[in-house]
């Protein structure tokens, strides 16, 4: 026996009587089993010349060893077929489709694939590796699951996208990216956010029973954020609800007392339904002096009379509750007063109303001398105003109820700063 063989054997029989210390191990088996190794091939893994001779030198284990030469030869344990089957059962692939792998294979052997390769043999493995390849061709590798807090990453990413698809007014493609956002984290950490991001952009879509549905799931997740319930607050108001509306907006003030949003939506709310309860269906609003309104119908003929000018719109409903807003809000009235100290702005406001004792039209003016009010709205600052994501409440609620509604939001410093300038440059 040459000198690598002996060494090789000394190892392997100082690793095996190692084992005797191992649970379980018949200690008297090992050392019958190594006295008669030691008399056929007459290496004795007690006798220190050999030991100083034969054992490795180092830290490394006879097990260790034996797996660096297996991969440094690239060579594998147990019988060709034995070793491909292992393969085959732990393939992503296959273990995510088991059922159509079988028949996957069951059709190859009856087209005869495996014909002539027994099983077991090398060219059996062959063939198998073969089809496996075949079957990850054409149902695709499987790719690897994303944890929780990954997807919840993810869908951070996906929510800010919607944030600027919402600042776009590409309302649409906002609610299709939070909608993907909660299909990424559905019960994670801003899920209630979605989920009330989402009910923004569907407000906008007049989708108002889902703004609601999905508001409420925001504040099923987490009941203190109160956006959820301002914005519920304020579907429920367009579907004409205004007992749930005044519910909710007072349920947000429980969470948050100071909230803007939620105080000014239950007074309109409070109001609103006030109107339904005294006002009769057919009835028309009164020409002014209820509600704490001064009676401008002698104003509206000091102004021009008749059918136009300012005396049209004391019977125009939505200028009659712009007005009545006007008179409940401290800086609106404030507005009021510069202008009406302010010659040459309310003779260009009178002007644009089709006023100024001339009742005539102005430039842009609408019919009967009103303004025109849609130009009014998407005047070049306010179309630019509108990317403004603390703008975004305010032009929704314009939007969709008219001018009238910029009343609930004044308390907004830049809704305010907004009006003011858009009512300065009427001067011309």
């Amino acid at each position: 026996m040459d000198d690598t063989s002996k060494a090789t054997l000394f190892n392997a029989l100082t690793w095996v009587d190692a084992l005797k210390t191992r649970e379980g191990v018949n200690t008297q088996e090992v050392d019958a089993a190594l006295s008669r190794l030691t008399e056929a091939f007459g290496v004795d893994v007690h006798n220190a010349e050999q030991k100083r001779q034969l054992a490795v030198n180092g830290e490394a284990s006879f097990d260790e060893i034996f797996a660096a030469g297996l991969k440094a030869l690239n060579l594998e344990t147990g019988t060709p077929s034995e070793a491909n089957d292992a393969a085959v059962d732990e393939d992503p692939v296959v273990q995510q489709h088991p059922e159509l792998w079988k028949k996957w294979v069951a059709k190859l052997e009856a087209k005869g694939f495996f014909k002539g390769a027994a099983s077991g043999s090398s060219e059996h493995a062959v063939r198998t590796t073969k089809a496996l390849a075949k079957f990850k061709e054409k149902f695709g590798d499987v790719k690897p699951e994303l944890s929780k807090e990954e997807k919840a990453a993810k869908a951070e990413e996906v929510k800010t996208q919607g944030n600027a698809a919402l600042s776009r007014q590409d309302y649409e493609g906002a609610a299709k990216l939070y909608r993907e956002a909660l299909q990424l984290s559905s019960d994670g950490p801003s899920s209630h956010i979605y989920h009330s991001n989402l009910a923004a952009a569907l407000m906008y879509l007049g989708k108002y029973t889902e703004v609601i549905d999905h508001c409420e799931q925001s504040i099923a997740l987490k009941p203190s954020y109160v956006k959820a319930y301002s914005r519920m607050g304020s579907a429920q108001v367009q579907l004409k609800d205004f007992d749930g509306a005044i519910d909710t907006f007072r349920r947000g003030l429980e969470v948050d007392s100071s909230n803007a949003a939620c105080r000014e939506g239950l007074a309109e709310a409070e109001r609103k339904r006030r109107q339904v309860q005294t006002m009769p269906a057919a009835s028309a609003p009164p020409a002014g002096g209820a509600g704490g309104m001064p009676d401008l119908s002698n104003l509206a003929s000091m102004l021009g009379g008749g059918g136009g000018g300012l005396a049209g719109l004391m019977n125009n409903p939505q200028m009659m509750e712009m007005a009545q807003s006007m008179m409940q809000n401290p800086q609106m009235m404030q507005m009021a007063q510069n202008m009406m100290q302010n010659p040459d702005m309310l003779n260009s406001m009178m002007g644009n109303l089709g006023g100024g004792g001339g009742g005539g039209a102005a430039p842009g003016a609408g019919a009967g001398g009103m303004p025109d009010m849609s130009g009014l709205m998407n005047s070049p600052e306010l179309v630019a105003a509108r990317s403004d994501p603390d703008l975004q409440d305010f032009f929704r609620d314009v939007d969709s109820e008219g001018p009238s509604a910029a009343m609930r939001h004044m308390s907004n410093p830049k809704v305010s700063q907004l009006m003011q300038s858009v009512m300065s440059n009427m001067r011309g």
